[in-house]
């Protein structure tokens, strides 16, 4: 049977980093020989690594997963909860956190610390969602630009709001003038 080491990031953002290198590489030297990762929310249950590990698990193709932390694990309590007592219990899986290697599925106060974590990470997780919204919600009432990519056809100008995108970007035959390759006022005005 295999360790597993799992890594999860949330954003394409993130990933641009190093930041899934350096998860990979820490779960490699605590003795992780196959890695799983996923760059989606640690609140989707239907992670497709995620689930891969999991089944992986219950077959008995693993005797144990490491994770870096509780929240790269998942982001939702109960998923986080029923899914470790389940592979801890029910398919004798070994649960290893690395910033927390003390936490012990087997002991009660093991399984208390697991579960404050867990809720710790989602948490975290709901107030980052209630803090996009409330930023979401002033620039609308603000009349300011919601996202930072603005919708097809607009720009972001300097007061952030959106404004039709007037720069020249297709040059359609209808209206090019007559002798558009050598008119130097045509070119001008771009």
């Amino acid at each position: 049977m295999k360790i597993a080491g799992y890594a999860r990031l949330s954003t394409r953002e993130q990933a641009r980093g190093q930041t899934l290198e350096q998860q990979i590489d820490r779960l490699k030297k605590a003795g992780a020989t196959e890695i799983y990762h996923d760059l989606e929310s640690g609140r989707k249950d239907s992670r497709e690594q995620f689930q891969k590990l999991i089944s992986d698990a219950e077959a008995n193709k693993i005797s144990k997963i490491i994770c870096t932390r509780v929240d790269r694990f998942s982001r939702n309590m109960v998923t986080t909860v029923s899914t470790a007592k389940k592979l801890f219990e029910q398919y004798r899986v070994t649960l290893l956190f690395l910033d927390d290697p003390d936490m012990n599925l087997d002991s009660s106060d093991g399984l208390f610390m697991f579960t404050l974590k867990a809720s710790l990470a989602q948490r975290e997780s709901d107030q980052i969602s209630e803090r996009v919204r409330h930023g979401k919600e002033y620039q609308r009432a603000n009349g300011l630009a919601v996202s930072t990519k603005p919708p097809y056809g607009y720009i972001i100008n300097k007061q952030r709001k959106y404004e039709l995108d007037k720069r020249p970007t297709l040059c359609l035959l209808s209206q090019r003038p007559d002798n558009y390759l050598f008119n130097k006022e045509y070119y001008s005005e771009l």
